[in-house]
């Protein structure tokens, strides 16, 4: 029958299960307890489970887990072993004395919360040392603040709260956590590290954004510098330009005017079957036979044309003779 072990048959007899107070029933044939509270072991119940963060003496009362302030602490009672446990106790001491202890716990099952508090040390272990707080049944959240006032945090310094929660089925996950925080410090930390987060990362980007600009304006100075370069070494030579000052006089800039009208520079093109013709033009002006205000009265124009045909003439002309040679084609080519 359930609270005995043994076997009684052939005269044999049954033993009552020794649990400590802390299990109703124990294994058939060896007699050990099914402890009912988590973090108690041993055949008897009587020891705690110390390498888990449990505390207490279950000989003479029960054992805790020790909660850590400001952290969330999640039990999930699944396994197998777990199905004899209906009751667990947790204990937590307060870190500040000038802020509330704020309590919140919740379960995927309903349970019943018994929360006490002392300031003796061997409280848990000796009845009536422990002063009631909250009494609950049947539930499935709670969530309170203890003041630091009403309970006087800063004159008792060991000032203990001892949370039990018992009467819940298994399995069952069960989130406890202590904390003491002030909401309006909060609030401002949390501004402060945004805007400094903020400002941070604004700095940075402009520190990145005028490393950028400082390259670009570095690869740019050396592409002008390039250019000029490539522009200064460039093949060049001067020519002389004849205006027409009047309508029956030509002003001439150096040397006098020979032969028919030629451009001022032929560039030929790859293959030398095409070029590059640039010649200068007089601009139309007005009756006063100057150009508009603000206006020029000259403008380079360049055109592509075919010098294939006139390399050929030039060809012909020069087996033809010296009679030939001061032959002069007006002809610079065909625009394409």
């Amino acid at each position: 029958m359930p609270g005995y072990y043994g076997d009684p048959t052939n005269g044999g007899q049954c033993t009552a299960c020794t649990c400590s107070g802390h299990a109703n029933i124990c294994h058939l044939h060896t007699g050990k307890c099914f402890c009912t509270t988590k973090g108690i072991k041993g055949d008897q119940c009587q020891l705690c489970d110390s390498e888990n963060r449990y505390v207490g003496n279950p000989l003479r009362g029960t054992c805790y887990y020790s909660l850590l302030i400001d952290y969330q602490f999640t039990f999930s009672l699944l396994q197998e072993d777990d199905r004899h446990h209906t009751a667990i106790n947790f204990i937590a001491n307060p870190e500040q004395s000038n802020k509330n202890l704020d309590i919140s716990i919740n379960a995927s099952n309903n349970f019943n919360l018994n929360i006490t508090w002392s300031v003796g040390s061997t409280a848990g272990t000796i009845t009536g040392e422990e002063t009631p707080i909250i009494s609950r049944t049947n539930i499935k959240e709670y969530r309170d603040s203890f003041s630091y006032e009403k309970f006087n945090f800063r004159s008792n310094p060991n000032i203990t709260f001892y949370v039990y929660v018992s009467n819940f089925s298994w399995p069952i996950k069960i989130q406890i956590a202590f904390s003491q925080h002030n909401t309006i410090m909060d609030l401002v930390q949390f501004f402060v590290t945004f805007f400094s987060c903020f400002l941070s990362l604004l700095l940075v980007a402009a520190v990145v954004w005028k490393i950028k600009q400082t390259c670009w304006a570095s690869r740019r100075r050396e592409q002008l510098l390039r250019e000029r370069q490539q522009m200064a070494s460039r093949p060049f030579a001067s020519v002389d330009v004849a205006l027409e000052v009047g309508a029956e006089q030509t002003d001439f800039l150096r040397g006098p005017l020979e032969g028919a009208p030629k451009p001022i520079a032929i560039e030929p093109c790859a293959g030398n079957r095409a070029a590059v013709l640039t010649v200068l033009l007089c601009l139309p002006r007005g009756s006063s036979g100057a150009p508009p205000p603000g206006q020029s009265g000259l403008a380079i124009a360049s055109a592509l044309i075919d010098i294939s045909q006139q390399k050929t003439s030039d060809n012909k002309d020069k087996t033809s003779g010296v009679r030939n040679r001061k032959h002069l084609s007006t002809r610079q080519g065909t625009c394409v």
